[in-house]
């Protein structure tokens, strides 16, 4: 049977027990999550049963929710929720799913996490991407920053980041510090690729029609362009110039394989 809004009736109170007694949090919060895109009448209390979870990413889930059940009505009470939260990975989580405007004094809290440099990648990585969205400007630099010292995980955020809310793309030289090396930083360039950032592009084509590249650079930026163009489909903007790049880039791999 099926109500109004053509939901099947029979998976509602499965999925209000689970959300309500799941052993793991992360059960609890697909539950909530099922539940909220099929009524979001019996999701709001749960919701905000689940908000004062300890499991991040129940929590998580209950700001996700609430936002999309009551929007702007619930925004305050997730706002203090956030800033309540002490522990830097557990904010990130959370701040991941508030996809709502940040007030004056989470963007701040945001901006002293980024610049922590004793705080974990991935809290560093979500405090300025969230702060991005809030102010391009003042993230800008902290982007930057994280950047340099992101991990495999966090680079590829990170980089999407860095072309999406800037006005042009930041030089190679300014994210590398000068050293452009694609050895001694290759997730970062793979990162680059894949966001479809023009210069890392370019320079990639440059240095594989290079005879005086030495062996270990060489086998680094075959490894990026192979990771980056041929086996994946590179996130880019849809335009021609970029299209046109982005085949010059594979034919040059292919030219180089068959040489």
């Amino acid at each position: 049977a099926r109500d109004e809004r053509g939901v099947d009736a029979t998976l509602l109170a499965p999925l209000e027990h689970l959300a309500k007694t799941g052993e793991a949090p992360e059960e609890r919060a697909a539950a909530l999550a099922g539940l909220t895109r099929a009524h979001r009448g019996r999701a709001t209390e749960l919701a905000r049963v689940a908000l004062r979870s300890s499991a991040p990413a129940e929590c998580a889930q209950a700001i996700a929710s609430l936002l999309a059940v009551g929007g702007a009505r619930h925004r305050e009470a997730l706002l203090q929720r956030l800033l309540a939260t002490t522990d830097p990975l557990a904010f990130a989580t959370m701040l991941d799913a508030f996809q709502a405007p940040l007030s004056e004094p989470l963007a701040d809290r945001c901006a002293a996490l980024a610049a922590d440099a004793a705080a974990p990648i991935a809290a560093r990585t979500s405090a300025a991407i969230a702060l991005a969205h809030a102010s391009s400007q003042r993230a800008a630099p902290l982007l930057r920053d994280v950047f340099m010292v992101a991990d495999a995980d966090s680079a590829p955020r990170l980089a999407r980041a860095l072309l999406a809310h800037a006005a042009a793309a930041p030089t190679l030289a300014r994210l590398f510090e000068g050293d452009l090396a694609v050895a001694k930083a290759p997730d970062h360039w793979l990162a680059l690729l894949r966001a479809g950032h023009p210069e890392a592009r370019r320079t990639l084509l440059q240095r594989l029609a290079d005879d005086t590249l030495p062996t270990a650079e060489l086998a680094a930026v075959l490894t990026v362009v192979r990771h980056g163009e041929v086996l994946a489909t590179p996130r880019v903007p849809d335009r021609k110039s970029t299209r046109l790049n982005s085949s010059h880039l594979v034919i040059s791999y292919a030219v180089f394989c068959l040489k």
